[in-house]
C-alpha cells in the first residue's frame, strides 16, 4: 500500500503539465488492487500547491478523470467501495463523471444525491445518467427539471420528454421554449412532437410542424467517429455501422438524439429536417 500511495502522489504531481500522458501510462501499467484507495486518498490530500510552470487546470481535471475512469474499468467493485468512505471526492467531477457510469444501486443513489447539488454540471450529468438507467424517479421529475437555473439540466429534462413525456408535459414544454436558448427551444419543440405522435394530440398552433425522422438501428450498430447530437448531416452521411454496412442519413438533418437501451445499447437515431443540409434529389 506504501508503494501504491507514494506512485498517486507522484502521479498527480505531474498532471496538468506536459508530459503528463507519459506518467500516466506509466502508472497504469503498474496497477493492483491497492491502487484505487491509494489514488483517491492522494486526490483527498492533495492541499495548495506550488502551481508548476505550463500548468492548465482543464487539462488537470481532465486527466484525474482519465486516471479514476482506468481504476473505474479494472476495478469497478474496488472504486465504489472506496467511494462509499471517501463521498466528498463524488463533489469533484474528475471522480464523478467515471464514477457515475457504473451500474450499481450505491452509484444511483449517488447520482438522486447530486440532482440537488449546487454544481450546475453536476446535476446536469447525473440527470443523463439517471436517464441512461431510465430511472423511473428521474423520469417523473423531468417536467419541473425544465426550470432548472442550469443549461444543462434543462436540456437534458428536454430530450427524457422528447422519449418518454406524457400529454401533460406539453404546457411545461411550451413556457420553457419560450424563453429557452435555441438549443433548448428546439430540444422542446422535439419532445413535444415526439408527445403528440406517441398519445394521437394534434400539434400546438405554434409549433413550425412535424421534423423528427427515427432511423432504428439494428443491435450491435456502432456510431461513426464524431457523430453527436446536434451534429449537421447531409443526406447520405454515414451516421452508424450495421454488421459491416453502413447507416446512411435519409435527409439532410441535424442529430437531434442518440436514444439507447437500459444496457447503453443504440436502438434510434433521431433525425431533425434541417433545410440548411443537402436533402435527396
Amino acid at each position: 500500500m506504501a508503494d501504491a500511495a507514494r506512485r498517486a502522489r507522484a502521479l498527480l504531481g505531474k498532471l496538468g503539465v506536459s508530459g503528463a500522458r507519459a506518467a500516466i501510462d506509466e502508472w497504469s501499467e503498474e496497477l493492483d488492487g491497492t491502487s484505487t484507495a491509494a489514488l483517491l486518498d492522494a486526490l483527498l490530500d492533495a492541499g495548495p500547491r506550488e502551481t508548476p510552470k505550463g500548468f492548465n487546470n482543464r487539462a488537470y481535471v481532465e486527466e484525474v478523470e482519465q486516471c479514476v475512469g482506468t481504476l473505474a474499468r479494472r476495478f469497478p467493485g474496488a472504486l465504489i467501495d472506496a467511494l462509499e468512505s471517501r463521498e466528498a471526492l463524488l463533489d469533484r467531477m474528475g471522480v464523478f463523471g467515471p464514477a457515475s457510469r457504473l451500474r450499481d444501486p450505491r452509484v444511483t443513489r449517488w447520482l438522486h444525491e447530486a440532482l440537488r447539488s449546487r454544481d450546475g454540471g453536476q446535476r446536469g450529468l447525473a440527470l443523463r445518467r439517471l436517464l441512461d438507467r431510465r430511472d423511473p424517479e428521474a423520469i417523473g421529475r423531468l417536467a419541473p427539471l425544465l426550470k432548472d437555473r442550469h443549461m444543462g439540466v434543462a436540456f437534458a429534462a428536454a430530450d427524457g420528454l422528447r422519449r418518454w413525456g406524457e400529454a401533460t408535459d406539453i404546457p411545461a414544454l411550451l413556457a420553457y421554449a419560450e424563453h429557452a436558448s435555441y438549443g433548448g427551444r428546439e430540444r422542446a419543440l422535439d419532445a413535444i412532437e415526439a408527445i403528440c405522435e406517441r398519445t394521437g394530440e394534434d400539434l400546438p398552433a405554434t409549433h413550425p410542424g412535424a421534423r423528427l425522422t427515427a432511423v432504428p438501428v439494428p443491435a450491435g450498430t456502432e456510431l461513426r467517429h464524431g457523430v453527436t447530437t446536434a451534429l449537421m448531416v447531409n443526406h447520405g452521411d454515414e451516421l452508424a455501422r450495421a454488421n459491416g454496412e453502413p447507416i446512411r442519413a435519409p435527409l439532410g438533418a441535424v442529430v437531434a438524439g442518440l436514444d439507447r437501451d437500459a444496457e447503453g445499447r443504440l436502438e434510434t437515431i433521431v433525425l431533425r429536417h434541417d433545410p440548411r443540409a443537402r436533402q435527396p434529389d
